[in-house]
């Protein structure tokens, strides 16, 4: 069987899929993921981009794109391309990435000025996309 050449691609992951980083790397597939620091999204842990080296960004919820396109920025800026994004689920078929994207779901759920509010949803408590205080509650 020959060896397969792994070192001009790899996968990206987002911060919430560090375990499918690591079950990646025990298959063999070059993986990393990046990390918020101040902020920022950064590669740590010894984790390099080869310049021109191709990326599938993973991802587990894709909402609004912010964080697919600050995961981009952060693999730019290390030389590397991505050529496309998976994720499990896609909130919005609205957000427009500028590469294909892959979901396994895709929903569409609808947004509402305040004025606009159905009255049972006025009810609950207001949370932004991707926030985790509401879980915390």
């Amino acid at each position: 069987m020959a060896k397969r050449q792994s070192s001009s691609r790899c996968l990206l992951a987002g911060s919430m899929l560090r375990d499918t980083a690591n079950e990646s790397r025990q298959l063999g597939i070059k993986t990393m993921f990046c990390e918020r620091v101040n902020g920022k999204f950064e590669l740590r842990r010894g984790f390099k981009i080869k310049k021109g080296e191709k990326i599938l960004l993973i991802e587990d919820v894709i909402t609004t794109g912010k964080s697919s396109l600050e995961a981009v920025k952060c693999a730019e800026g290390e030389g590397g391309k991505v050529i496309a994004e998976a994720s499990l689920i896609k909130r919005n078929s609205e957000t427009k990435l500028p590469f294909p994207v892959i979901s396994l779901i895709e929903l569409n759920i609808q947004n509402y000025s305040e004025e606009e509010l159905p009255s049972e949803l006025k009810q609950l408590p207001i949370t932004k996309p991707g926030s985790r205080e509401y879980l915390t509650k």
